[in-house]
């Protein structure tokens, strides 16, 4: 139990680079290890809830927290859709509607609030309003496109929400300090701390190359699969309290016997998301009859094709693999990445695994082929 207790340690490593096989998983979460850069960024982890002062106040609280929860994985699955209606928006974004399933209307509903009263619940348990929210995922989502894909910027744009090229590179150079065309002529993410970024764009590469690094790499059609999650927000290295809270939650339930799997969902880039707003999702699967309630939520990771290899080492070097993967095999391969986040499946634990025995599966979900 304690093993399961000390869970995913990340190192600040990752701020500055970037079928599973049942013999080799382990029963145990995964523990101290450094996470890659994602090349993909989507409900933060609420902030801790007040002091409370009996059963009463602690079933309420966990309600609107509930509540908050399932409207944050609502924006998460609609991120890309939006309302075409000819009304005008303000700041250039796309207008809002009732048939705009991120209309604060619809929110409220789905919060199973009054439109006054969610907005002050949303804007007090995660520290932003619902606008702001949505506005930096679509852009920090947009600067992904630039980066990993040879979209037009005018269609990265509509794909933000914005009406027009001018309103979007307006707000992308406000929150990235660059123009769209700058930022992806520059190297995209490459920055002073983080040089390896420049050589994900370079084939000829032999450091990020897949067959150097001993990476088996394959597309993978994989079924849906329903998880238990608890979200951490805030840079990756403080992400053990997600996997103590959990673990502390599953174990009674049953739920950590043996083959349970244990997987990490990492929504975003350090290099593009700040750190205090970094969201990870430590995971455990479970089965369609498993009650997921209390600070756990139940997700389901969409089936369909992932980029998969089975990355043998230290945690520290998984950027390694992600860079070689994403900016070498996946551009030869004819597919698109989906803008959805990568997961990790961890099939050793590292506190009884030398770290150049670990192995870390990891899964990158593609665009449907035509």
């Amino acid at each position: 139990m304690q093993q399961h207790m000390n869970n995913l340690n990340m190192a600040d490593a990752r701020t500055t680079q970037s079928g599973e096989d049942d013999s080799l998983r382990d029963d145990n979460p995964p523990q101290d290890r450094t996470a890659p850069v994602q090349p993909v960024p989507a409900l933060p982890s609420l902030p801790p809830s007040p002091p409370v002062h009996g059963p009463a106040h602690r079933q309420a609280g966990n309600s609107y927290r509930q509540r908050i929860l399932r409207v944050l994985l609502y924006m998460e699955e609609n991120i890309g859709r939006h309302d075409t209606s000819p009304s005008s928006g303000r700041n250039g974004e796309r207008p809002g509607a009732q048939a705009d399933p991120l209309s604060l209307e619809n929110l409220a509903s789905v919060a199973h609030l009054s439109p006054f009263h969610f907005h002050r619940v949303f804007t007090g348990m995660v520290g932003e309003s619902v606008k702001a929210y949505l506005r930096r995922l679509r852009l920090e989502r947009a600067s992904t496109m630039l980066a990993f894909t040879d979209r037009a910027i005018l269609d990265v744009a509509l794909e933000a929400g914005y009406e027009s090229q001018e309103a979007f590179t307006r707000a992308f150079r406000t929150r990235f300090g660059a123009s769209p065309a700058q930022y992806r002529r520059s190297g995209c993410r490459l920055t002073p701390a983080n040089p390896y970024f420049k050589e994900i764009f370079m084939p000829a590469n032999t450091e990020f190359n897949p067959q150097a690094l001993g990476l088996d790499v394959e597309i993978r059609k994989l079924p849906a699969q329903r998880v238990a999650a608890v979200r951490h927000v805030g840079p990756y290295s403080q992400c053990e309290s997600a996997w103590n809270t959990l673990c502390g939650w599953a174990a009674p339930k049953g739920l950590l016997g043996p083959g349970v799997l244990f997987l990490g969902i990492c929504h975003d880039d350090p290099t593009v998301t700040d750190p205090d707003k970094i969201r990870y999702d430590a995971c455990i699967a479970v089965s369609d009859t498993d009650t997921v309630e209390g600070p756990a939520t139940a997700l389901t990771l969409r089936g369909g094709d992932y980029v998969v290899a089975v990355h043998k080492g230290p945690y520290e070097n998984l950027y390694k693999s992600y860079a070689a993967i994403c900016g070498q095999w996946i551009p030869l391969s004819g597919r698109e990445m989906a803008m959805e986040p990568s997961i990790e499946v961890y099939l050793n634990d590292c506190k009884t695994t030398p770290p150049g025995e670990l192995r870390t599966e990891i899964r990158i979900p593609l665009v449907p082929a035509a």
